[in-house]
């Protein structure tokens, strides 16, 4: 009897060791072309497809191919809601973006939204050319 009770908890173990783990993972875009530079296309990575209140931060960045110098103005917007004022982060790329952080606790409007997402507007020389999102994601109630 204590061989078969050892033999089922070395089993339950094995199985417990290798069950994949209930975790949100990191989320990147697909490939979008920038409208109107030729071959220009950008993707935005996000570092978790659901924000829980153990979440501080949503960690992003822009990624590009075969694109000029871009400066770009980020924000979080979300499709289940009507405007809502995030804070916008500024800066340029040519290839990637340093990672940024918008806090969630700037983000209070967005809670509970189904489909948010780091939106990146593209501008060439001053003006808009585009804008680039990212795969949408969850930021349940805190």
């Amino acid at each position: 009897m204590k061989k078969i009770v050892s033999f089922l908890m070395i089993g339950l173990i094995s199985v417990l060791t290798f069950l994949p783990m209930n975790q949100a993972e990191a989320a990147m875009s697909s490939w979008q072309s920038v409208y109107g530079i030729s071959g220009c296309e950008v993707r935005v990575w996000t570092d978790y497809s659901a924000y829980t209140s153990s979440a501080t931060t949503i960690d992003w960045y822009a990624e590009s191919r075969d694109c000029p110098k871009l400066n770009y103005e980020a924000s979080v917007d979300s499709y289940g809601s009507t405007f809502v004022d995030t804070p916008t982060l500024k800066g340029y790329f040519s290839y990637r973006t340093p990672i940024k952080s918008f806090y969630l606790r700037d983000l209070s409007d967005l809670y509970g939204d189904p489909g948010s997402y780091v939106g990146v507007e593209l501008y060439k020389n001053g003006s808009l050319v585009d804008v680039v999102e990212s795969s949408t994601f969850n930021i349940y109630n805190r």
